[in-house]
């Protein structure tokens, strides 16, 4: 008895799981996946944002030194360090989306719904920390870099009068 209930149980999960998956599953799955490339697509855009700014950064400290070289008086309270930390944040949040785009295997609609939805998950969930990180950075990154042109054009126009 025990082992007529235990093979068709057996059976019935292997009638059943090669059955594949459902129409609600595969509509889950590619739902899911559009959102991950979706998010991934916007988080280039920042990341591509966040690397130009690295070079802007590094111009603006630059200038800064010039500047404080030139202006010693008025640089004397007037520092760097939110630039090298704004710096210091982008590299921190590319070099995360960098170790992730390493590691990022594609969609396979071939493995078992539970694993799909799982991976999907820990992308999405990932890749909207990384986002987070890259926007933060960009932000402080921005405001740094305004501060600082700010800062420079104020002193240039107060030299020239």
């Amino acid at each position: 008895m025990k082992y007529t209930i235990v093979s068709t149980l057996v059976a019935a999960a292997l009638l059943f799981s090669g059955c594949g998956k459902n129409d609600l599953q595969k509509k889950l799955e590619t739902e899911l996946n559009g959102e991950i490339t979706k998010m991934h697509d916007s988080g280039m855009a920042t990341y591509t944002a966040a690397k130009d700014l690295l070079t802007q950064i590094d111009a603006a400290n630059l200038k800064h030194e010039e500047m404080a070289k030139m202006f010693p008086k008025e640089f004397k309270d007037h520092s760097s360090a939110d630039l090298m930390a704004a710096k210091e944040k982008i590299d921190a949040a590319v070099s995360s989306m960098d170790t992730w785009m390493k590691g990022f295997k594609p969609f396979d609609p071939e493995i078992a719904h539970d694993q799909v939805m799982t991976v999907l998950a820990k992308q999405k969930d990932e890749l909207t920390s990384m986002n987070s990180q890259l926007i933060a950075a960009v932000t402080e990154a921005t405001m740094a870099l305004d501060a600082h042109k700010l800062f420079a054009e104020s002193l240039t126009a107060k030299k020239k009068k």
